[in-house]
């Protein structure tokens, strides 16, 4: 199960954190992956100055993107569903990495 915290408060809501998360709702559901993606509102994730911030966990890790935009959602979608490898239309986007170990 691939989780998607998207910011929609402060600042990530006045910058299009409820765009954010409408566009990965869509896109689950039109790709047929409902069952395999949760997309979770989130209050805060601790990266406000790339707002708007999302935070995606499959596993072990967390991968915190920043200064998100609908034309990147797609492809972290993929990329986090194993559909695609390639990282270079979002890499841009990457703040960080976290394990929980």
């Amino acid at each position: 199960m691939v989780e998607i915290h998207v910011c929609v408060v402060g600042c990530c809501k006045e910058n299009g954190g409820l765009n954010i998360r409408d566009e990965f709702l869509r896109l689950a559901k039109q790709m047929g992956f409902q069952e395999e993606v949760k997309i979770v509102e989130a209050e805060c994730l601790g990266t406000c100055k790339y707002r708007p911030s999302v935070m995606v966990t499959d596993g072990e890790k967390k991968y915190y993107y920043g200064m998100m935009n609908t034309d990147v959602v797609k492809d972290i979608l993929k990329y986090h569903l194993g559909l695609i490898k390639d990282t270079k239309t979002f890499e841009n986007n990457l703040v960080k990495v976290e394990t929980d170990k």
